[in-house]
This record gives structure tokens, sequence and C-alpha cells, in this order.
């Protein structure tokens, strides 16, 4: 895992092999930003783990961590498993499990090539996201192949010419979508799902204008809806990621991803027309959704599927995860 210098030990990882050593190398570029201070009292979304002698010895939480039980949760058994099969370094790790990234500790998410740290997604582990209502998984993994072998059973071709995408309100942007999908039925599908305490907060002319065009529901849809469809759209929140690109490279399905300011540790391995469909707004997005059903040969359509599979199983299996937080731990600390 190290490799020895003289006098010291070099915890630079030797990455030669890995996939992610460009962005492990670039996170060892401002590694002395790290802040190694317990945080957990000022700040209010922190969570910090204190490794020694290759042991989790205490962890401490802000007084409004307790928002986030499973991120945390999560996050504690990444650093667990990355232990049982790595050497870690003494250290103090701070880890945001808010939404909005934050400099000097890790991060789920950042703007691109920013000078922000990055762990996994706490969501490969213990996912609260909904893919069956008649399924449990343990990791991202179980997730994964469930997906796929499901997706056999969704040939490409046979799938609705539309794109659909399943979400929350959030930002303008998905406004501009859900839009979209009450103006043109015929092309694009939209799922707005908002808690009860969230749908209070809309404005009562919004909430009965979603309702009558069957866009608004209280009631979480599995995502495995999303594989009745052939485009599936990527849009952020508006203030971090969208969340959920492991679970669309996973869906049998075309991606059209909207230009965003974020990314995770993988995002930057993932090329236009290779992986996903670029769009830089939503106005392009009927002119693409045209490309797709008339001009774009479908073999390429279905390759970008095929590289889409072969990179969740090569380079995001739960083996792949654990090396990559072994190696950005042993940068920093």
């Amino acid at each position: 895992m190290s490799v020895e210098t003289e006098g010291n030990i070099d915890y630079k990882t030797n990455l030669g092999g890995s996939v992610f050593k460009e962005i492990l190398d670039q996170q060892y570029e401002f590694k002395d930003q790290f802040s190694k201070i317990k945080l957990h009292h000022i700040d209010t979304c922190i969570l910090t783990i204190i490794l020694k002698d290759n042991e989790i010895k205490e962890v401490l939480q802000s007084h409004r961590g307790f928002f986030y039980p499973r991120r945390k949760e999560n996050y504690i058994k990444l650093i667990e498993d990355t232990l049982k099969q790595y050497k870690i370094k003494d250290g103090i790790i701070n880890i945001n499990i808010g939404d909005i990234p934050k400099q000097g500790m890790f991060n789920f998410c950042r703007e691109i090539n920013s000078k922000y740290f990055l762990l996994p997604n706490f969501r490969f582990l213990n996912d609260d996201i909904i893919i069956s209502e008649n399924k449990q998984f343990n990791n991202f993994e179980e997730q994964s192949e469930y997906l796929f072998e499901l997706g056999k059973h969704h040939e490409y071709k046979n799938k609705l010419n539309k794109v659909y995408f399943a979400g929350a309100v959030a930002k303008l942007v998905r406004r501009e979508y859900y839009e979209k999908c009450i103006n043109e039925p015929d092309k694009y599908k939209g799922v707005i799902y908002c808690e009860e305490d969230n749908v209070k907060k809309m404005t009562e002319q919004l909430k009965q204008y979603y309702y009558k065009h069957n866009l608004l529901t209280t009631t979480f849809v599995p995502y495995e809806n999303a594989l009745n469809y052939k485009y599936l759209l990527y849009i952020d929140s508006g203030h971090s990621i969208s969340d959920r690109m492991r679970l669309l490279l996973s869906s049998n399905s075309v991606i059209i991803k909207k230009k965003s300011l974020y990314e995770e540790f993988y995002y930057y391995l993932l090329k236009d027309k290779q992986n996903y469909y670029a769009i830089e707004t939503l106005d392009e997005l009927d002119d693409m959704f045209k490309k797709l059903q008339t001009t774009e040969p479908i073999e390429k359509q279905m390759q970008t599927i095929k590289n889409n599979s072969e990179f969740i199983k090569k380079h995001l299996n739960y083996d792949t995860i654990l090396s990559y937080t072994a190696s950005i731990l042993n940068i920093v600390l």
C-alpha cells in the first residue's frame, strides 16, 4: 500500500495501475490543505473520525449531525471496511455529511477540478433510494447486479421512446424540465417526489398545478421504473450533484447528461458519446431527442450502454471503492 523512501514512509500510493490515478494525484498536490483539527464543535454537519493503530478510536459529530444518521453510519462503515483491507495512517478525518461541498475536508462531490477532497458517495453503501419495493440491498454492487439482471427483460429497442427524470423540484432547471413534461408528454416523462413537509412549503397554486398534470407524488417511486424508458436525464439539484449517476450507468438506457458544475470522484472518467450524450442547457434537449430518434445509429446508443455496464463492473465494484478510499486517506493524513 505504501512506498518506502529513505528515512521515512511516503504514503502516496503507487497508483500506476489505478484507474483513479489522475484524480488521486491531483488531490495529492493540495493535501496540505486538509484540516486535521476537530471541527465538529464549530461546524453544522461534520463527522470526525479519529484513527490510531489501524482502528477507529473515536467518532465525533456536529450538533446537527443527527439530521443524517444513515450518512454517518455509511461513512463509518466505509472507513471500517477500508481498515480491514488496508494499512491506514493515524490521523483525524473530517467528513462533510451535508450536501454543499466544504473546503479542507472530505465531500461526496465538489465543483469540477476544485481543491476539495473526495470520498465515495455514502450511497455506495446502504442506500436510502428505493430500487424495488420488494428488494433490500447492502451496497451499490448488489443494486447494480439487480439492475443489470432486470435490464435483460427490458430490451432497449422495446422501451418507451421518452426521456425520463424523477426527482425533487429543486432549482429552476428542473422546473424547466417539468414544464416540458406538461407541454410535450409524448417526449418527456417526469416524476416530482416531495415529502409531505416539503409539499406544504409549496404554494397552493404550484402544488395544484403539478397534481393536475400528474407529476407530483408524496410516495417514493421505485428507481426500477426508470428502466421502462429509453432515455434517462441527468440534472443537478442546483447546489450539488444529482447523486444518481451510478444508478443511471446501471440502467440499460441511454443517458442524456446536462452539463454540470459538479463531480464525484469517478465522473472525470466518463465521456460524451461514450457513456452519455451531453447537452449544455435544456434548450438543447429537443434537438438531442430528435437526434437519438432519427439520426444517431442505435448501435452507437447501445454501445454507450455496454460501456457503462463494463465501467460499473470493473471500476465501481466495492473492492475498487475501498482501494480508492485507502489511497485518498493515506494521501491526506
